[in-house]
């Protein structure tokens, strides 16, 4: 038997201003053909279905699309649980329909009906326990055998996570639990948003020793983070989200043979539209930024960081055409100027005799050893309307 760990889709998420929805859709259509190519059983997607509560229409209908595709034209079985980005009781609202379809959902976290997050799939003997993302608030219904006043509310969370676990230990013979949420010690990116459960920063591994495999979402960063008993990874985002995260993405393909063995394969997933850091500075942007453009095979996100002596807008200007041209698109521009430039010197007296607009056009001369009159005159124009509508607020 085939399954396949894959996590943090966020359909509908945007780099700067930009959609990443073409992207999304040719990663769902390569994984919907990687499925029926490799006969794959069941896939787990491990929350952050889409980035935000409420996705944007296209997102919707390119993951029902994709669920209605795998449905149809493999026998593979879906299990999905929520993220801290998914609105869990959306995910579950067409669950009724969706089950007679082989998708199996989790989006809340129940802890008075543990047996709807537990699947066994029907010709192997192996049971799926889907945990969704939850807060502190979803355990306070889990009833403790023994409650104490004594215990702090870290202890006291603890105490309510672990007897969920208990209740949904495994019955079979192997098992995976599927969870979204920081587990033992992970290496995160700049991506994520921080997680914790009263003051609990990562969620003990030894708590879940009763599982084979967890499989993780929530860290884009694709990891192991423990070897064995149980043996858990974070799939990894199948995009890089940030300029700051831009290794190869893979998922898992986990290979259960007649022999009964457990192996897991990290797929490296295509990368539909690369994301580029430039440092260039004045004298040889041209030639640099050509070369990369020259390379490319497809259209590209860029962050340009240019070291400048002085602002040089026609740089700016001619850099920003040529990413342009090749329809590719500048998603973040960073100017650096050299650090050697004079100080700006000003005592209190200076400040108190100089005019507001006197003081901008010496600090544009100071940073940009230049006087640009277009930027003075809309300066000073914010400056009117700021001062107009204070008029109108002291009259009302």
């Amino acid at each position: 038997m085939s399954i396949i760990h894959t996590s943090d889709w966020h359909l509908g998420k945007r780099i700067g201003p930009y959609s990443r929805l073409d992207e999304q859709e040719l990663f769902l259509s390569w994984l919907s053909g990687y499925i029926r190519n490799n006969h794959i059983k069941a896939l787990l997607i491990s929350g952050d279905i889409f980035d935000t509560p409420n996705p944007p229409t296209r997102a919707l209908k390119l993951y029902f699309h994709f669920l209605e595709e795998v449905t149809t034209q493999t026998d593979c079985n879906i299990f999905i649980i929520s993220g801290n980005h998914d609105n869990g009781q959306f995910l579950e609202a067409p669950l009724p329909f969706l089950k007679k379809h082989r998708v199996f959902i989790a989006g809340v976290l129940d802890p008075n009906n543990i047996s709807s997050h537990v699947i066994s799939l029907n010709d192997k003997d192996i049971e799926i326990t889907m945990m969704p993302f939850f807060r502190t608030k979803d355990l306070l219904e889990v009833s403790l055998q023994k409650e104490s006043d004594n215990l702090t509310e870290e202890e006291l969370t603890l105490k309510r996570l672990e007897r969920w676990i208990e209740l949904a230990k495994p019955k079979k013979e192997y098992s995976i639990l599927m969870g979204h949420h920081n587990f033992g010690s992970f290496l995160g990116s700049d991506s994520e948003h921080s997680l914790s459960l009263s003051g609990i920063e990562s969620l003990p591994l030894n708590y879940f020793k009763d599982w084979d495999y967890l499989a993780l979402g929530h860290i884009h960063k694709p990891q192991t983070v423990k070897q064995s008993e149980p043996q858990a990874v974070y799939s990894g985002s199948p995009l890089s989200f940030r300029f700051s995260e831009i290794e190869q993405k893979t998922f898992c393909h986990i290979a259960i043979s007649e022999s009964n063995s457990f192996q897991i394969k990290k797929i490296p997933i295509p990368v539909f539209k690369p994301l580029i850091k430039l440092r260039l500075n004045t004298e040889t942007y041209q030639e640099v930024l050509l070369d990369q453009l020259q390379s490319l095979e497809e259209s590209a996100f860029f962050e340009i960081t240019l070291e400048l002596k002085k602002h040089q807008p026609k740089i700016i200007e001619w850099i920003k055409s040529k990413i342009h041209e090749k329809e590719s698109q500048l998603v973040t521009f960073k100017p650096v100027f050299n650090e050697t430039e004079k100080k700006l010197s000003l005592s209190r007296n200076d400040l108190q005799s100089y005019s507001l607009i006197d003081l901008f056009k010496r600090y544009q001369r100071y940073k940009f050893d230049s006087k640009d009159d277009e930027v003075i005159k809309n300066f000073n124009r914010f400056l009117e309307d700021y001062h107009q509508d204070n008029l109108k607020g002291t009259d009302q």
